[in-house]
């Protein structure tokens, strides 16, 4: 039997980015640091103020899913 536990707030994976994904190099050879987009910080501040709206879990995760498209929730609401 192979059991893993994880304590609070620990990732039991890491999420790695490939050169495709948009890296860049660092002083170090084997560090690399995410190529990252800008924002529109206005856009980002409305966004943010919508979670003050937000009466439910599912109401939440909508809101983080607009703001990162790539967000999936790791468990069933």
């Amino acid at each position: 039997m192979n059991l893993q536990v994880c304590a609070q707030g620990e990732k039991l994976y890491e999420e790695l980015l490939t050169a495709e994904e948009g890296t860049n190099t660092t002083t170090h050879k084997k560090i690399f640091e995410a190529a990252l987009e800008d924002v529109d910080q206005e856009w980002l501040g409305r966004e943010i103020e919508r979670f003050e709206t937000c009466k439910t879990d599912m109401d939440v995760i909508n809101v983080l899913q607009d703001i990162v498209p790539t967000y999936h929730p790791n468990h069933n609401i």
